[in-house]
């Protein structure tokens, strides 16, 4: 979540519109008056230009009205906690139309700042600031739900629209740790508990924020989300660590899981006549290939291979929709992956080939057998393979690489020696519907490939990770589970199903993650 990135976006349209709209309006009127009311074009343009002037000079009025409001606020807030202030009042954000949700952040960390109070000293006396305004009444100004936290990350303070975001009172909430109150889930391992952690060994102050984060109400079947911002500050002397604002979203983010519902529903529809033409490929290719042309046998392969990328693809949108409702249930069994690996390579050769590339097998021989969903797995493995395929360039081979770590775990890396991917793209990858923006319309692709990956590679108890260069290739690695390890930790016998539940929201904090 870029606060200023979106100001920026609305001021630049904002401009856009008190640009545009005096030309507009002025073509319109002089439509009207010299071709229906028929008046001669001196006369038009001579009874249009004033009327131009000032639809120019209303509209950049109000640009410049709206543009000085964030800053108007700023200095409010500033001049609010200052000890020479009489009688300002603290900034309201209802009248903010551009900025809005960077200004409530700034001010926030503004009023953090001030809470310092005895510990802060002014620049040119060296004195002591007096003690800052009571925190309590600043978190009413603040339109968004805010959570103060102390060391122990239990909530000492919230405002009114907290209480309201989450339907509790404030005594609910007080004195409760923030775990038991915003069991929150996030798309990404870096939570904000992992951050907090990191924050609390080596840092003094610190901020980060999240986009598209959930939690779910005290019925436990409603959720809210929400982009969420923290600011961490060890040394307050006020008691409390950490700051959160919560920024709704609810709405927006539900609008995006009804659409990738609904395109499930119509998608789900494809999967019969998809198998069917499947099935008529295979039985032509087998009773009739050898009758054909050169050509023709070429066509047939090409229309095999395009039939098994949209066969992927199928797959890919109905698990999306299945792992954010929760409901893609795994069951993980005992597997050579000596054996599975080369049999799932060996499948998308055909794949491979149409695009003029081959792939190639580096396996250690060897390797103990591992736990995992063999379905789940090779959609795994086919999504990584098919990018390095579409991403390889002028690259002719995408090598699959697999061997045991240190750690004891299965690690599979496939790599490819095409076009890389941009340094500011890599934290993005994982994330639904993500395309980087330097190759999403040279390359084809639905941006879930790679989420679903994540989702299944976890509930495997793996990780995924990623390396590449631009203009050298990629190369996109996952580990696995020894069998041992995965029965042991599910206590289940040899001849059990480990059963795993495969999901795209990380846990905030461990003792509620799976």
């Amino acid at each position: 979540m870029n606060h200023l990135k979106r100001f920026s976006q609305q001021l630049t349209w904002m401009l856009f519109f008190s640009i545009i709209t005096p030309g507009v309006v002025s073509v319109a009127g002089y439509v009207l008056l010299h071709d229906i009311m028929d008046l001669s074009v001196v006369w038009s343009l001579t009874a249009i230009a004033p009327f131009f002037l000032i639809i120019s000079l209303w509209s950049n009025m109000s640009a410049v009205k709206h543009s000085v409001v964030p800053i108007e606020k700023i200095w409010q807030a500033i001049w609010h906690i200052s000890p020479e202030a009489r009688d300002v009042q603290s900034p309201t954000m209802e009248d903010i139309k551009v900025g809005r949700e960077l200004v409530s952040s700034m001010v926030m960390q503004i009023y953090e700042l001030a809470s310092h109070g005895s510990n802060v000293q002014t620049a040119t006396t060296g004195k002591p600031l007096p003690p800052a305004v009571d925190m309590s009444s600043l978190l009413e100004h603040i339109p968004q739900p805010v959570f103060v936290l102390d060391k122990d990350r239990v909530i000492g303070g919230v405002n009114n629209v907290a209480c309201i975001f989450l339907g509790q009172t404030r005594d609910e909430l007080i004195g409760k740790s923030t775990y038991d109150v915003l069991r929150m889930s996030f798309q990404t391992v870096d939570t904000l508990d992992l951050w907090l952690d990191e924050a609390s060994k080596s840092l003094a102050t610190a901020t980060k924020s999240w986009e598209h984060v959930r939690t779910p109400l005290s019925d436990g079947k409603t959720f809210k989300q929400f982009d969420l911002a923290a600011s961490y500050s060890k040394e307050n002397t006020a008691g409390y660590e950490t700051v959160i604002t919560l920024f709704d979203r609810t709405a927006t983010y539900a609008r995006q899981d009804e659409a990738t519902s609904y395109v499930a529903l119509a998608v789900h529809e494809l999967r019969t006549p998809l198998t069917i033409l499947r099935g008529y490929i295979e039985v032509f290719d087998d009773e009739l290939g050898s009758q054909l042309t050169p050509e023709l046998r070429e066509f047939m392969r090409k229309m095999g291979a395009a039939a098994q990328s949209l066969t992927a693809f199928v797959s890919n949108i109905l698990n999306v929709a299945r792992v954010d409702e929760n409901q893609l249930v795994l069951s993980l069994h005992e597997a050579d992956w000596n054996k599975v690996l080369p049999e799932i390579a060996k499948d998308l050769e055909l794949r491979a080939s149409v695009r003029g590339k081959t792939i190639e097998l580096d396996i250690e021989a060897g390797l103990p057998s591992v736990a995992i969903d063999k379905i789940s797995m090779y959609e795994v493995v086919s999504n990584l393979v098919d990018n390095a395929i579409k991403y390889g360039g002028l690259s002719l081979k995408v090598i699959i690489h697999a061997k045991r770590s240190k750690d004891g775990t299965i690690e599979t890396v496939i790599q490819d020696f095409g076009l890389g991917i941009p340094e500011n793209a890599m934290s993005d990858l994982f994330t639904k519907f993500y395309r980087s923006h330097s190759s999403k319309n040279a390359v084809s692709g639905s941006g879930l490939g790679l989420y679903l990956v994540k989702a299944i590679i976890s509930a495997h108890g793996g990780n995924v990770w990623v390396n590449s260069k631009e203009g050298e290739g990629s190369s996109f690695g996952f580990s696995l589970q020894t069998y041992e390890i995965a029965s042991s930790q599910a206590g289940a016998k040899a001849s059990d199903g480990i059963e795993r539940q495969a999901s795209g929201w990380i846990k905030n904090h461990s003792l509620y993650r799976r």
